[in-house]
């Protein structure tokens, strides 16, 4: 996927799949290759979150009525678990961690990834009048 051409809704699927491959991962030489990539797309991540999104994307991102808001005491803005999941992910590609905090900070980082992906994949805009017709 060239990275000019998506906005940060594509990015975001990739980086459910590679949170899936993250978590799936069982050898520890392959984890640095995952959260290399799992960096790269983070770090395109950082640029597209203010760009515009495709018109399919901004229609899939609109609703006649917004999502309740969750009732949650950890609601950081998209930008902050960005940056949570990228010093994660960099701890991560050291690869000199005793294996059973690897293993910690791996689930750790596969379920900020999924915040992040939900808080960016999910309804946000409301139709109004003119559009519902």
């Amino acid at each position: 996927m060239r990275s000019e051409k998506c906005d940060y809704v594509d990015l975001a699927q990739t980086l459910e799949v590679l949170s899936d491959l993250l978590i799936d991962t069982k050898n520890r030489t392959e984890r640095p290759v995952v959260c290399r990539a799992i960096g790269a797309y983070l770090h395109a991540l950082e640029k597209r979150l203010e760009a515009p999104l495709s018109p399919a994307h901004q229609e899939a991102l609109t609703t006649d009525s917004l999502p309740p808001l969750p009732d949650s005491p950890f609601a950081p803005d998209e930008d902050l678990l960005r940056e949570y999941c990228a010093a994660l992910n960099t701890l991560l590609l050291d690869n000199r961690l005793e294996e059973g905090i690897a293993k910690t900070l791996t689930g750790l980082l596969y379920e900020l990834l999924g915040y992040l992906v939900e808080a960016l994949t999910t309804p946000c805009f409301l139709r109004d009048d003119e559009q519902a017709h």
